[in-house]
């Protein structure tokens, strides 16, 4: 269908461009605070890397203590050091990383599905795989340069002068490693092209080459800090990972690639099933269906099962048959290795773990099958619905404290709760978040506190005293959708919850006495 779309409708550039300008319209979500943060550091301080506290969760932390590998802060720092902390020119400073992942999805698209590679690029590049996980996190970026070292690696092992090729590999592949460390089974992934290529000379010199800058890079972070970050989180996942976690990596397996390749898998090939799913989708999004967010669950694990598990099974059987021809063994290799590295270092369930996934999976699905024209167009949709929804959730967490400081301005200081991008928007105000371990009120500041399912404060709520604090009253963001993406499709076992309360709702309060905030600890 859209391979018969006039080549300058899936141009990269134009794919690419859309991915960032849909990105550009998304308020700041989840993690992209911390992102922002460490970009204004690194925009004064590029040498020291880690040499700054930001507050997280529930108190300032070491700014070692969170996971941020360099490559994206980095970018993020130059351009905010060119243009300021505008956040439209820094979505849109974010297009080389949407160039690269739409280039390389068409030459990988081309390479294994020539059928069948034109839809399999749009929608590697702005389908439900990629578009609602663009922002200012790590996943998107690392998952371009992951895909863009494996498309030079197979530039290099067609050329006869490959050697430029291995050292653009390296370089990419350095990159992709200190981009996100969720890619470390990239070398991996590059020796097997090699071997199943007959090129494993090439493949071991690119691997040697980004290992080697991987290395480099945690030997400058020594050398400042006296600590490698690689190491420091490597060790600190060890310690905490348990084998509850990895069953629910399990679960959440086939829920979320439910999300990101469902859409290629065989159960939306029956007649009848993409528009049961969407009126399905559709009707607990409006509607009080009782065990909405189960359905809804069962929904994505049978999309997830009909993709990953007919490929899984096909990929073992690929590699296992010698004749089977290289490059469909390479896929082979590719998909169960990025199964294997999800298991090995996700240590919540995500839908941005599962990236890594969708991508040799929706490929190995379209080399043996055209990819159905009901699938792709429920894959499109979905993908535009849930950016959409993703956006109006997080829309939420900038309006509050906009709307509490219209209020509160110029007469004392607010005090709040909060995480992700409402801490970003309410520092953006002159807000100031309530440390846990010590917080003091004085006459006269105001104290927003957050009410019902979703105050995402890191496990700790300040109980306003009623003799020495007035209510001023409650804002309250609410609407007739009543899917949720915030926090699931970032840290849950489903991509969506059904939400039982106001999407967002906070309590103000005004001071009248100094006095010590109440802290209570909450699961």
């Amino acid at each position: 269908m859209l391979d018969r779309l006039k080549p300058f409708a899936i141009h990269p550039l134009i794919l690419a461009s859309a991915l960032t300008l849909a990105n550009a319209a998304k308020p700041v979500v989840v993690d992209d605070t911390a992102f922002l943060i460490f970009a204004r550091h690194l925009a004064t301080d590029p040498a020291n890397p880690y040499s700054f506290e930001l507050f997280w969760y529930d108190a300032p932390r070491p700014a070692m203590d969170c996971v941020m590998p360099p490559v994206l802060p980095y970018w993020l720092g130059l351009g905010l050091a060119l243009f300021g902390e505008d956040l439209f020119l820094l979505k849109l400073w974010l297009f080389p990383f949407a160039a690269v992942l739409a280039c390389a999805a068409r030459f990988l698209a081309r390479r294994f599905t020539p059928d069948s590679g034109g839809t399999a690029a749009v929608m590697l590049t702005v389908g439900p795989g990629a578009l609602p996980f663009f922002n200012f996190m790590l996943d998107l970026p690392a998952l371009a340069l992951q895909l863009g070292a494996i498309a030079l690696a197979f530039r290099g092992i067609d050329s006869r002068r490959s050697w430029p090729w291995a050292v653009g590999t390296g370089l990419a592949t350095t990159l992709a490693l200190q981009t996100k460390f969720s890619v470390l089974g990239l070398p991996a992934i590059l020796l097997a092209i090699g071997y199943f290529s007959g090129r494993i000379r090439f493949a071991v010199h690119a691997v040697a080459l980004g290992i080697a800058g991987f290395v480099a890079w945690e030997g400058y972070v020594y050398s400042v800090h006296g600590l490698s970050h690689f190491l420091h989180h490597t060790f600190g996942y060890a310690k905490d990972t348990n084998a509850q976690t990895k069953l629910a990596l399990a679960i959440a397996l086939l829920g979320h690639v439910g999300l990101t390749a469902g859409w290629a898998g065989r159960t939306l090939a029956f007649r009848g099933s993409a528009f049961a799913f969407g009126s399905l989708f559709l009707i607990i999004a409006f509607l009080p269906v009782p065990g909405s967010t189960t359905i809804i669950g069962i929904v994505l694990i049978l999309l997830g099962g009909g993709a990953v598990l007919p490929a899984v099974r096909s990929a073992v059987r690929f590699l296992l048959r010698c004749e089977t021809a290289p490059e469909t063994r390479i896929l082979a290799a590719w998909l169960i290795l990025e199964i294997l590295v999800y298991f090995a270092v996700s240590p919540f369930p995500a839908g941005r773990r599962v990236l890594g996934i969708t991508v040799p999976l929706v490929l190995l699905l379209a080399r043996f099958s055209v990819l159905p024209v009901r699938g792709v167009v429920f894959g499109f949709v979905f993908g535009l619905a849930v950016t959409a929804l993703d956006g109006f959730d997080a829309a939420a967490e900038r309006s509050i404290p906009q709307r509490a400081a219209a209020i509160t301005r110029g007469s004392g200081t607010t005090h709040t709760l909060g995480h992700w991008g409402f801490q970003y928007y309410a520092e953006r105000e002159g807000m100031r978040l309530v440390d846990s371990r010590v917080a003091l009120f004085e006459a006269g500041d105001w104290l927003l506190v957050p009410i019902g399912e979703r105050p995402q404060t890191g496990g700790y709520r300040v109980v306003p005293n009623s003799e020495t604090m007035e209510r001023i009253g409650e804002l309250v963001e609410e609407d007739v959708i009543r899917l949720k993406t915030i926090p699931n499709l970032y840290s849950a076992r489903t991509p969506f919850a059904v939400r039982t309360g106001p999407r967002l709702k906070y309590e103000l309060y005004r001071v009248r006495t100094a006095t010590a905030a109440t802290i209570v600890r909450v699961p």
